[in-house]
């Protein structure tokens, strides 16, 4: 099952960038969304690309080890992670506009941030769960 779940990932992850890469150049999307997008993968790249280098190929102690090992190279795992990480911030930024009142990202907002982070806290804790279960990583 881990190999699979795998290549459903990078499947995923290849279909986030592309929904969001066809909806901007569609000009479905104001340019904002794009680049909001991009700050998400942006953000997320502070971490994937740090975990990368603090797990099993270049740490003796690494803060994860994979379950199965995947059938790529693992920074193409890491990779892939940084273009669902800017679709999940996408997602925290529609639940800012669907549960706040305007003006919505215009200045700083407690209720913004607790929304934002309230969404983070709740996917990362079901995708920790989904990858553990699916056998990717401990």
């Amino acid at each position: 099952m881990g190999k699979a779940f795998f290549l459903v990932d990078i499947v995923i992850a290849a279909t986030v960038l592309g929904f969001f890469a066809y909806m901007h150049y569609s000009r479905r999307f104001s340019p904002i969304v794009w680049y909001m997008f991009w700050t998400g993968v942006l953000i997320g790249a502070t971490w994937e690309i740090g975990f990368y280098f603090l797990g099993p190929r270049f740490s003796s102690a690494p803060i994860y080890v994979f379950s199965t090992e995947p059938p790529f190279p693992s920074i193409v795992l890491h990779i892939a992670h940084c273009f669902w990480d800017g679709g999940l911030f996408m997602v925290g930024v529609a639940l800012v506009f669907k549960l706040l009142k305007p003006p919505h990202l215009a200045r700083f907002r407690w209720p913004e941030l607790g929304v934002m982070l309230a969404w983070g806290v709740a996917q990362e804790v079901a995708v920790e769960l989904l990858s553990i279960g699916g056998g990717m990583w401990l």
